[in-house]
């Protein structure tokens, strides 16, 4: 990570009235809880980078969580973001991310996440058609509770609205779904993304 880099940092988290902390100097861009269950929480938070520590430290309210976070060189701020409708009554088996208008040409960001519907099981992700799978996560598998799980896709669009789209989980689940836009900076690209996990907890 180099100073000014863009970064989005995702949080999802399984457990009873689950939630997260917004970490220092870090600015959410969106959260979104799972229907009327509350036990599963999925958020989106950004920050440009400078002199970046080693690992990231965010509080959850669960053991079950799972981060990931992107890097965006030359690019602005997030233009838009969207949560889609949780749903903590049914399980399901596709998570929507919702359609965003992007000023300029850019990235398409899907974040989606889920609280497994069976003890113990990994769920894995299937990323919307055309875009490209940059983290698919899950909590450390556990025998006696549902783990959090999440997936992070990304894909260049042209300016003007973005259309829903849907991540697949390997397995019906309480689940939400964000879609955030990042626009290209005036004569640069948006040329790299990364992702890290692991040593948040």
């Amino acid at each position: 990570v180099s100073d000014g880099d863009f970064l989005l940092l995702c949080v999802g988290s399984a457990g009873t009235a689950a939630d997260v902390t917004t970490p220092a100097g870090w600015t959410q861009v969106q959260k979104q809880v799972s229907g009327v269950a509350t036990n599963f929480v999925l958020a989106v938070y950004s920050r440009v980078a400078a002199s970046e520590p080693a690992n990231y430290a965010v509080t959850t309210t669960s053991a079950r969580s799972a981060g990931a976070m992107v890097r965006v060189t030359g690019s602005s701020a997030v233009v838009d973001a969207s949560a889609a409708d949780g749903n903590g009554v049914s399980e399901r088996s596709d998570v929507q991310c919702p359609t965003i208008t992007l000023s300029d040409t850019g990235m398409h960001i899907t974040f989606g996440g889920q609280r497994g519907g069976t003890d113990g099981i990994i769920v894995t992700f299937t990323p919307p058609a055309t875009y490209t799978e940059q983290e698919d996560d899950s909590s450390t598998n556990v025998t006696t509770g549902r783990n959090g799980a999440l997936e992070i896709a990304y894909k260049a669009v042209a300016a003007g609205a973005t259309g829903a789209q849907t991540v697949t989980p390997s397995i019906a689940g309480n689940c939400a779904g964000i879609s955030v836009g990042v626009v290209q900076a005036a004569g640069t690209v948006v040329n790299s993304f990364r992702s890290g996990r692991g040593g948040w907890w």
